[in-house]
């Protein structure tokens, strides 16, 4: 237990370090980072409740049900172009 805890200072230490770095050294008009909202462990509980559905209310696993059916759709469209451009690539090329 002790080592898990110290692994996860440690863990916090090197995104804290990190971030100041990287804002320290970040160029002008660049992106800053930020560091985590939430404990990682918070974090980590929250996405196995989304994606167990537990704790959910029923509209919001309608949304999230919702939410996968219209990426797939988008996955399948961006797949069946992309085989379309293929195919017109090797009707058009010498």
């Amino acid at each position: 237990m002790q080592d898990d805890r110290d692994w996860m200072l440690g863990r916090y230490f090197y995104d804290a370090l990190g971030t100041a770095l990287h804002n320290a050294f970040l160029k002008k008009g660049g992106r800053r980072a930020t560091y985590n909202e939430e404990p990682y462990l918070k974090a980590a509980e929250t996405q196995r409740k989304y994606e167990t559905g537990e704790g959910l209310t029923e509209e919001e696993k309608k949304a999230a049900t919702d939410f996968l059916f219209a990426s797939l759709s988008v996955m399948q469209a961006n797949f069946e172009n992309s085989k379309r451009a293929r195919e017109l690539d090797s009707v058009h090329t010498p």
